[in-house]
């Protein structure tokens, strides 16, 4: 099976370029230099006229619509550039590896005034013909709940849901709830690694929170994030796709 591994990301450029190495695992995957700025704007419409790239998007907006009312959601900024690979299941490992070296800063006597940072704004994984056909995806996830109703019984309390098909929160197994300081707009400057942990779960590969239990996450409520929702509704997240996805296969 093929996957759509998709990086989001807001980047600020300063002096030098910030540099990203992407494994599966131990197994690369690219070599990413940022030599510009990355920034986020609310003027990044889908403007496509492919009919199947205009039903997608109409059965992605009415989803996105349905959760914005829900959780009183407000209009979305987004990064002017998404960076999508095809990769073959056979390359998946238990994680995603992200290694950045990004030290680009003015600091000079204890004093910094200009740095280079990168804020993460969605990390996904999904298969391809779920990333190409929006009603699939749609089916995947309710097929997955109708199946939660009946085997959630015995979870905890604050660890009974996430974000599919990327939730970047680090789970706290003391506290039973998620570090509200991870995830979603996480801003890091400097250089760090990041490791985004992979279960596969009914049939399917998935990104999951850091440290969740492993014993909860078939029981584990699944909800489509609303960010990847807004970037695959109402961006040229697709179309991109479709003109980059020669350039940025991983070959078996």
């Amino acid at each position: 099976m093929k996957y759509i591994l998709g990086l989001i990301f807001e980047y600020k450029y300063y002096r030098n370029p910030c540099n990203i190495k992407i494994y599966s695992g131990d197994i690369f995957l690219d070599d990413i230099d940022l030599d510009k700025s990355i920034p986020l704007t609310e003027q990044n419409e889908n403007k496509d006229s492919k009919a199947l790239l205009n039903e997608n998007v109409k059965l992605a907006n009415e989803y996105l619509l349905a959760r914005n009312v829900e959780n009183h959601s407000t209009k979305f900024s987004f990064a002017n550039k998404v960076f999508l690979y095809e990769i073959d299941d056979s390359v998946l490992s238990d994680k995603i590896v992200l290694k950045t070296t990004n030290d680009n800063n003015n600091y000079t006597n204890g004093f910094m005034t200009e740095y280079s940072y990168i804020n993460v704004e969605h990390i996904f994984l999904l298969p391809t013909q779920y990333f190409q056909n929006f009603k699939k995806l749609h089916d995947k996830v309710l097929r997955y709940q109708e199946k939660q109703k009946v085997s959630k019984k015995t979870i905890k309390d604050n660890c009974n849901y996430f974000d599919y098909p990327g939730d970047l929160r680090l789970y706290d197994p003391v506290e039973d709830d998620y570090d509200s300081d991870v995830g979603h707009g996480m801003t890091k400057g400097g250089s760090f690694v990041l490791d985004l942990p992979i279960k596969y779960v009914d049939g399917t590969h998935m990104l999951v929170p850091k440290h969740f239990p492993t014993k909860y996450i078939n029981d584990c409520e699944i909800e489509l994030s609303a960010t990847f929702l807004s970037y695959y509704a109402q961006t040229n997240l697709l179309n991109i796709y479709n003109e980059d996805q020669r350039s940025n296969s991983t070959k078996d």
